[in-house]
């Protein structure tokens, strides 16, 4: 019996290759939205930590340059927030993308793994058929030997 062989194998095999590069690549860039998210978070809390921490301190006499860089590191960290903000929707978008490689990566994939299944299939069919005719062939010849 003859061995079953799919000329696209290479194919597939790059398929697959690019399909697995483009899980990497989606796992990077998800990776990098839950470091941004996480630093965004970490962010808000500062400000809010920091907004309570003067909230008590200024039931005391504080004087104008203490007012002042509460003012210049409340300002900083909001802009920190707003830019982080920013880098998070940026990060969505490149996650978003890299998803939609991957999608377009396995349906290519799909379409020649299906075509190698309908050759193996019409194989099998084939090598079926040949081994029908060979049996009919010797069923043949044992009848006629039977005959005569």
């Amino acid at each position: 019996m003859k061995k079953f062989r799919f000329r696209l194998d290479t194919l597939l095999k790059v398929r697959q290759m690019q399909k697995e590069q483009a899980q990497l690549a989606y796992a990077a860039e998800t990776n990098r939205l839950v470091s941004a998210k996480s630093l965004l978070e970490q962010t808000e809390r500062q400000l809010l930590s920091s907004m309570a921490s003067f909230q008590i301190s200024k039931d005391k006499l504080i004087s104008i340059e203490v007012l002042k860089t509460y003012h210049s590191y409340f300002a900083k960290l909001r802009e920190n927030i707003s830019d982080q903000k920013e880098q998070v929707v940026q990060v969505e978008l490149a996650q978003q993308k890299c998803l939609m490689i991957l999608n377009g990566a396995i349906n290519k994939l799909k379409v020649i793994e299906n075509l190698r299944g309908k050759r193996f299939a019409e194989f099998k069919a084939a090598v079926l058929h040949e081994e029908q005719q060979q049996l009919d062939e010797l069923g043949m010849q044992l009848y006629g030997r039977q005959v005569r």
